[in-house]
């Protein structure tokens, strides 16, 4: 007797993911394919030198002190977050981990919908300048 129920050969377990009576979580798609994609490319090579660049002007302008550095202002109370001068550096360090998991998203995302790939790097994209902008102005208040 065969032990194994009447499953069907391709079970659905969820968007990104087919399994065939093993749990195989992910079916990747080709790399080079993925990143022959247009969009892909550009918003990652975009993405990469905005990263290359937030991480050189800070290395640039902030160097180790004992003083304390302005780490948040808004226009309602001014600067209301001070701090060590290394945690400076954490704002470029989340930009660069937000930009690798959304990438990553994108390419688990591509081979069942490349729309919603491809949408997710231009607003990864997006994301990365308006940290730029903000890093930039916060350093702007410590030089």
């Amino acid at each position: 007797m065969n032990s194994i129920p009447n499953l069907p050969k391709i079970v659905k377990i969820n968007e990104f993911c087919y399994n065939s009576y093993e749990f195989n979580l992910l079916m990747l798609y080709p790399i080079r394919s993925y990143f022959r994609d247009r969009w892909i490319l550009m918003s990652f090579l975009a993405g990469g030198a905005l990263q290359f660049f937030q991480w050189w002007y800070t290395i640039s302008r902030i160097r180790p002190t004992g003083e304390q550095l302005f780490l948040h202002y808004n226009i309602l109370f001014g600067v209301d977050l001070i701090g060590e001068w290394w945690k400076i550096y954490l704002i470029p360090l989340f930009s660069l981990i937000i930009l690798l998991v959304n990438f990553g998203l994108s390419y688990f995302c591509y081979q069942q919908n490349r729309f919603i790939s491809r949408f997710l790097v231009v607003l990864t994209l997006f994301y990365e300048v308006l940290i730029l902008v903000g890093s930039t102005l916060i350093i702007g208040l410590n030089i």
